[in-house]
């Protein structure tokens, strides 16, 4: 069950068998794959506290307890939470997805203080701080609280700003109308807002309304001049960019995204759909394309994708013109508490990503060549390998907590070594990369928990080296981020991991037990973005898994970036992705890795799943396995 990721039902059986089976490792194991620990705040304090499983709506919700709520064990996965206290509003999110622990806060107001259809988007932290799905190269911003639309604007809605003449009033019209790099007078610019009869109205409509019967529908056809006077006219605003994604989550797009209309079919009346997100906001994720009020340039931005445009476009950041009116484009909005909320950082232009990588052109064989030479070779010479400690206990591994010299700077890389008891030496073996949560963790110590991902390869039969690179667990050195960017640090880090890679090449040769031509590299996200650098650099790896990675749209500089590397990489490549990443979308980051890899057509493989940063456990053993046993063939067991 929990390999399937149907964490709510291993997680019931869980419960069910541990009184008659308290100390037993191997449930102790699943219980850390589909278990949290939740905590729940609310203000004011003492309301009752509800959960259950996202998508579940005809189920009852589970209580907790009355707020705060501490430790509280719930499945892994992603979940809906509601509050409630009496003489206010329910309090209602979703969150915080699959490998994170909940620790969800409420403030809940009294009925008459909230604004009509809208949801709070509230934080427990007055400081906090967000960031945008494909642009994070841009710093983290303040955002105070929030009150956003439940669903978009509906014809009904929007037919009271017709009906009170909104398109005869300049005083709701303040932006500089400007259509192809020409300034137009609002007379003009009020020409080109006619519906299909000539009458003023979103382009759908005809004869100053909408069709018989789609009161309830998002408003669509409209463009941004007139979302954004709508927006003056209701006494709200449009939603920066930052607004936007702060509700939407699209880390949540593996769950939300199904339950979303990109039916390809037509548009449904707002908030039909069971696409559910961030203070019980609907309908982010398909439908209509919404307006947001950050500029692109001369273009402002518009997110979560239609219902007829392809899945990945919740993920991905689009722009338009902004007198576009496309059949698809809609709006919802905000409201905030005080108007120096709305401050000069979030209404900032934010240049559209500049990046393409489906036309991007690596440099030539003979410069890798040189990269090669110059920056990532290094001497191999004494490890000093050091055995720090030994764990025999596990009945399927033997744990060996080793450290041996960095190729710079006369430090030490400390590893972790797992040795199946199954199988007869030599071992094949694998080598992980782990993802950027490593980055901010300062310790390797709980490694049950760390290398959970990657059990079945001991139980397969296989060896597992789980290195501690620079920069990552207790090797932290001060960088903040996996996004790349143009620095000399970032550079000198991309050589550090690669000659960190490479010294674990040299001590896996160094040992008798492991078949030094079968040692595989498994890179998840982060560690599969860059991955195809150290696959060009390091000959002695003949296998690779690349788990839920693509390109990192932001560039770095050439001798640092895996696009420029990618072409070089010869041996079999599994890559394993989910069709709603929000890190690494599928158009623009994982199919241009695909591409440019060098691997013969033949001996490179990408599968994709209906998910999003994660892949079903099961699906992802069996293919890594299928892939290993495919080039390797299957390890010499014990009978």
């Amino acid at each position: 069950m929990a390999g399937a990721d149907r964490f709510d039902e291993a997680f019931t059986l869980a419960r069910q068998a541990h009184p008659f089976i308290p100390d037993d490792p191997l449930l102790a194991e699943q219980m850390r794959a589909v278990s949290r620990r939740a905590t729940v705040d609310s203000v004011p304090a003492g309301a009752d506290a509800y959960y259950r499983v996202y998508g579940r709506s005809a189920e009852p919700w589970r209580p907790l307890g009355k707020t705060p709520v501490a430790g509280a064990s719930v499945p892994r996965g992603l979940l809906q939470w509601k509050v409630e206290i009496d003489g206010h509003r329910v309090g209602e999110d979703v969150g915080p997805g699959p490998n994170d622990e909940p620790r969800m806060y409420f403030r809940l107001f009294p009925e008459d203080q909230v604004p009509d259809g809208m949801v709070r988007i509230a934080s427990s932290n007055p400081a906090f701080r967000v960031w945008i799905p494909g642009l994070e190269h841009l710093p983290p911003v303040h955002l105070p609280d929030y009150w956003i639309d439940r669903h978009e604007v509906t014809n009904r809605a929007f037919k009271r700003f017709v009906d009170e003449g909104g398109y005869r009033r300049p005083e709701l019209w303040r932006e500089r109308f400007v259509k192809d790099g020409r300034p137009l007078t609002f007379d003009a610019a009020m020409a080109h807002f006619r519906d299909a009869t000539g009458r003023p109205g979103p382009a759908m409509w005809e004869l100053g309304t909408y069709v018989a019967g789609q009161d309830d529908y998002p408003v669509a056809g409209v463009s941004w001049y007139e979302a954004a006077a709508y927006a003056r006219w209701a006494g709200k605003s449009l939603p920066t960019l930052y607004h936007w994604s702060r509700a939407a989550d699209q880390r949540l797009s593996g769950d939300v995204v199904p339950a979303s209309n990109f039916s390809g079919k037509a548009l449904r009346p707002a908030g039909a759909s069971g696409g559910t997100t961030h203070g019980g906001a609907v309908d982010m994720a398909g439908n209509v394309k919404e307006w947001c009020l950050t500029a692109a340039g001369a273009e402002r931005y518009i997110l979560g994708g239609g219902w007829n445009e392809a899945v990945f476009m919740f993920n991905d950041v689009d722009a338009h013109p902004p007198f576009a009116r496309d059949t698809t484009n809609g709006f919802r909005c905000i409201k905030l508490d005080r108007p120096e909320d709305l401050s000069p950082p979030l209404t900032s232009v934010i240049p559209f990503p500049s990046r393409d990588l489906r036309n991007a052109k690596p440099v030539s064989e003979p410069v890798v060549a040189a990269w090669r030479r110059l920056l990532y070779s290094f001497d191999h010479g004494n490890l000093n390998v050091q055995v720090e400690a030994v764990d025999d206990s596990s009945p399927a591994w033997r744990m060996e907590r080793v450290s041996y010299a960095a190729a710079y700077g006369g430090e030490r890389i400390p590893a972790y070594l797992f040795l199946p008891k199954n199988a007869k030496p030599p071992y094949q073996v694998v080598m992980g990369f782990p993802g950027a949560n490593a980055i901010y963790q300062r310790s390797s110590a709980n490694i049950a928990d760390l290398t959970n991902l990657f059990t079945f390869i001991m139980r397969s039969g296989r060896a597992f080296l789980f290195p501690i690179y620079k920069s990552t667990f207790e090797r932290g050195d001060g960088l903040k981020s996996d996004i790349s960017d143009m620095s000399t640090a970032w550079r000198d880090h991309m050589i550090m991991w690669a000659k960190d890679v490479g010294r674990s090449v040299d001590y896996l040769e160094n040992r008798p037990d492991i078949a030094k031509e079968k040692i595989a590299y498994m890179g998840v996200s982060w560690g599969a973005e860059i991955a195809p650098l150290f696959l060009a650099v390091e000959p002695r790896i003949s296998l690779a898994v690349l788990y839920i990675g693509g390109f990192n749209r932001q560039p770095s500089l050439p001798e640092a970036d895996p696009v420029n590397f990618a072409p070089r990489v010869t041996v079999p490549v599994l890559m394993l992705n989910g069709l709603y990443d929000f890190f690494y979308p599928t158009a623009t980051s994982q199919e241009p890795m695909f591409k440019l890899l060098g691997t013969a057509p033949e001996h490179k493989r990408r599968i994709t799943y209906e998910s999003s940063h994660r892949i079903p456990r099961n699906e992802m053993i069996k293919e890594v396995v299928n892939w290993m046993d495919k080039y390797w063939g299957s390890p010499a067991l014990h009978q």
